[in-house]
């Protein structure tokens, strides 16, 4: 038994068009943010903060389409951001555990300088 498409051909090409645009977003989803993993890879932090404003956008606009593509698309690009998000957060917590590391240096020097000022007044 075979299913009869009830649109109309302007739906149908309507459908079409919309179901495009969203794989073009969501393509545009994931190549923005491996763009803001390779930033983040370089300690461009300010890159990362502004391209995740326009993510969060794009991502909204995406998700409020009404026309719905195969659920197993939609899975998969998120899957993808999710998984280069994991990437971004190991990259951030690295980040602040460096940051952290050279202010203990900065305080334990900072210490030792003063010592030495006590020690030579």
């Amino acid at each position: 038994m075979h299913a009869v498409n009830t649109l109309s051909p302007e739906s149908a090409h309507e459908r079409e068009v919309h179901d495009r645009q969203r794989r073009f977003q969501l393509a545009r989803l994931i190549t923005l943010s491996e763009e803001m993993l390779e930033h983040a890879k370089a300690g461009s932090w300010l890159e990362v903060e502004d391209m995740e404003i326009i993510r969060r956008v794009e991502l909204e606009e995406c998700c409020a389409m009404q026309h719905e593509l195969p659920s197993l698309l939609i899975a998969q690009a998120l899957a993808a951001i999710i998984h280069i998000n994991e990437q971004m957060v190991t990259i951030v917590r690295q980040a602040r555990d460096q940051v952290s590391k050279n202010h203990s240096r900065e305080v334990e020097a900072m210490q030792g300088v003063r010592a030495y000022q006590q020690d030579s007044v």
